[in-house]
């Protein structure tokens, strides 16, 4: 097991300060997406109640990090963000997995790699190599999880036709996730705790929890219908047809002070003024 961790210190600008060789040149790429996703999205974060989580399986590691404002600033006293996290190769995949429910429980821990850095002097730190680490050493002391029973059965919020399980992004939607991974039907799989909808499109999900109702709603919308609305005068109604041909019978007595080609400009602008109303 290996940490690492994508952020800025104070007056060094955003790289990778702890890496891993477990993670190739594209996968690096895709997690640099994500923090530029958080920033984008900081405010709907910062009035979240949980920092989200994420669980991404690529064909040789697997990842699982988070993404917050940490509690330092830079020089000029700007909020600094981080991307956090820890990964493993293909063969101790399951290993991981099982250890999935412990790990929900104590993420924004497990996840922490401050605890091995000074922030102070982690300027010159840069593409640092991770240590190796075992997952006992970093999950916290604490009460065995108990066997798993009948009331540990996959409670999702809602499940889509395509087998995408939605939860919501509270204390109660963490409690499924960790009830949902610990399914012993339930096969290592990508999950989005508090994403956006620009994150879905960088990588697929079989668990998600948005960040907020907006996110939702852009997410479960049909695109295809709204470009529909916004076609030329061929999707018009017929209402907006009349009271077009009505404008342009009032300057038809005109028509003989205009050439064809400008005709044709004048009559395409009208039209257009008022498909817009």
């Amino acid at each position: 097991m290996e940490r690492f961790i994508y952020s800025r210190t104070l007056t060094a600008d955003y790289r990778w300060i702890v890496t891993s060789p477990l993670l190739s040149s594209k996968e690096t790429h895709l997690l640099e997406r994500f923090i530029d996703f958080f920033k984008k999205y900081r405010f709907a974060y910062a009035k979240a109640p949980l920092k989200p989580l994420f669980c991404i399986n690529f064909p040789e590691t697997t990842v699982l990090f988070t993404l917050q404002s940490s509690m330092f600033k830079d020089e000029f006293g700007r909020d600094i963000y981080s991307l956090e996290g820890i990964c493993t190769g293909r063969i101790h995949r399951k290993i991981l997995w099982k250890k999935m429910p412990e790990i929900v429980d104590n993420y924004t821990g497990v996840l922490n790699p401050w605890t091995d850095i000074n922030f102070r002097k982690a300027d010159n730190l840069v593409n640092n190599p991770s240590a190796s680490y075992t997952l006992e050493s970093l999950i916290p002391d604490r009460v065995p999880p108990q066997p798993q029973t009948e009331s540990m059965e996959v409670l999702p919020e809602s499940q889509t036709p395509s087998g995408t399980i939605i939860i919501p992004f509270v204390e109660e939607g963490l409690r499924k996730l960790k009830k949902t991974v610990n399914s012993s039907s339930f096969s290592p799989s990508n999950f989005a705790f508090g994403c956006t909808t620009d994150m879905l499109k960088a990588e697929q999900f079989r668990i998600i929890a948005y960040v907020d109702d907006k996110n939702r709603k852009e997410s479960i919308g049909k695109p295809a219908e709204r470009k529909k609305n916004k076609s030329p005068i061929s999707g018009a109604s017929d209402a907006t047809v009349k009271i077009t041909t009505e404008n342009m019978q009032k300057i038809k007595e005109k028509r003989r002070f205009f050439t064809d080609e400008k005709w044709k400009k004048i009559v395409d602008r009208i039209r257009l003024v008022f498909l817009k109303k």
